[in-house]
């Protein structure tokens, strides 16, 4: 399907004596072709952006985030990752499941008491 855009039927084509034209320009994938012009806005993309400014530039505490930010495919390499990973995730569900008991609790208890 072609990009498009035209001016809407529903527009009044006259306004105060200026007329629009009824035009059709094309904004398809190939625009603009001017190669200086798409490495111009290909450098300005936000997406092309360093997500974090060179090491130079970061405090300490940034620095010490960044190094376990990198030592994260360590960490899960190790043995008794999987093992704290196991405990705290079974730790979590018994909460849930206690949490919800006593909820559950609170609202029959407040029924049988009304």
């Amino acid at each position: 399907m072609e990009n498009t855009r035209f001016n809407s039927p529903s527009i009044p084509t006259s306004l105060g004596g200026i007329k629009a034209a009824d035009i059709k320009v094309n904004y398809g994938p190939d625009l603009p072709s001017d190669q200086e012009v798409v490495e111009y806005f290909n450098k300005r993309r936000p997406d092309t952006w360093p997500i974090i400014p060179p090491e130079e530039e970061l405090n300490p505490q940034q620095r010490e985030a960044l190094a376990v930010f990198d030592n994260a495919d360590n960490l899960r390499k190790d043995p008794s990752y999987k093992i704290i990973t196991t405990t705290s995730r079974m730790l979590v569900e018994s909460e849930a499941r206690r949490l919800s008991r006593q909820k559950t609790t609170q609202v029959v208890d407040k029924g049988i008491k009304s």
